[in-house]
């Protein structure tokens, strides 16, 4: 469960309250073990009721620590995310960049040395091929950011299942 804040409460569950102990099952036990009668009105009963009490206390403590560290681990998470994914877009786009200017600088040069019927043939072709290769480019961008994004996810609910398990 998740508090108004957004910060993960494990007490707030359908397991959240640890049941009182069943002091019959208890009584039973101990003369099991130890072969000595007790009844459930015994004073040394009085232990189990702190021992329940000191379990709720400290698993309300260690349940505010774990969400403050499942937050901290949540904002480094989807800091790297924003940063791959940044990366990853610059690396394409500039790539992307560098492939058209080399494209571009060989299909002057060879440009320059065609006869000019020819070189308008291959203008409206190299058009065509760099603009199907542009696309291309761009759908493998998508597919790399796409792919990035579902390997950190999985990286996450890991992470997640980990701390949780």
């Amino acid at each position: 469960m998740k508090t108004e804040q957004g910060q993960l409460d494990l007490l707030s569950g359908p397991h959240a309250e640890i049941p009182p102990l069943n002091l019959e099952q208890v009584v039973a036990e101990v003369f099991n073990r130890h072969h000595q009668k007790t009844t459930k009105d015994d004073p040394v009963y009085m232990i189990a009721t702190v021992l329940e009490l000191a379990a709720r206390h400290y698993g309300r403590h260690a349940t505010a620590w774990l969400a403050v560290e499942l937050n901290k681990q949540r904002v480094t998470t989807d800091e790297q995310l924003a940063q791959s994914t940044s990366t990853a877009e610059r690396l394409v786009e500039e790539g992307t960049a560098y492939m058209v200017g080399q494209v571009g600088e060989a299909a002057k040069s060879i440009l320059v040395t065609l006869p000019k019927d020819v070189a308008s043939a291959v203008k409206a072709s190299a058009a065509a091929e760099f603009t199907d290769q542009l696309k291309e480019m761009k759908r493998i961008r998508a597919v790399t950011l796409i792919g990035g994004g579902l390997i950190l996810g999985a990286c996450l609910a890991s992470l997640i299942y980990a701390v949780l398990a």
